[in-house]
């Protein structure tokens, strides 16, 4: 049985790995694309910056929120690493099961919040005062 909850950990340990990858990955992904982006679409880009930098931030809580669990693998015991609270610079703080809540919970709040702003974004308005015609079907005779 111990054999199993090591290599639980070994497991845990390689997937938290993969994930931290990720989140720095997706992270770099929004900065390039606040940055450059406005070359694709000024208008959608400009007003999206904001959206990109709340999920930056929350992709970062997700990695650090990995870095807790990941951290406290190698110093203890399958027991004690599920059962007590992790450390982290030297104060204890939530449980594993806790701190895998907000890792996940950041990480889709930081999904959800960016792809429901490119599907769900404004319209572009016309300025106060602009009157917006459009053009005349043309007419085949």
């Amino acid at each position: 049985m111990a054999d199993l909850d090591l290599e639980k950990l070994k497991l845990l340990f390689e997937y938290t790995k993969f994930h931290i990858g990720l989140y720095a990955t997706l992270i770099g992904v929004c900065m390039a694309l606040a940055k450059f982006g406005h070359k694709v679409d000024a208008v959608v880009l400009n007003k999206a910056r904001f959206w990109l930098g709340f999920t930056a931030v929350c992709f970062l809580g997700a990695g650090a929120a990995g870095g807790a669990i990941a951290s406290n693998i190698a110093d203890r015991t399958p027991d004690e690493f599920f059962s007590k609270p992790l450390s982290i610079f030297g104060a204890c703080t939530l449980t594993y099961n806790w701190w895998e809540h907000i890792e996940h919970g950041f990480f889709w709040v930081g999904v959800l919040v960016s792809v429901g702003y490119f599907i769900f974004q404004p319209k572009e308005q016309p300025p106060a005062g602009v009157s917006v015609q459009k053009p005349a079907a043309e007419s085949t005779s």
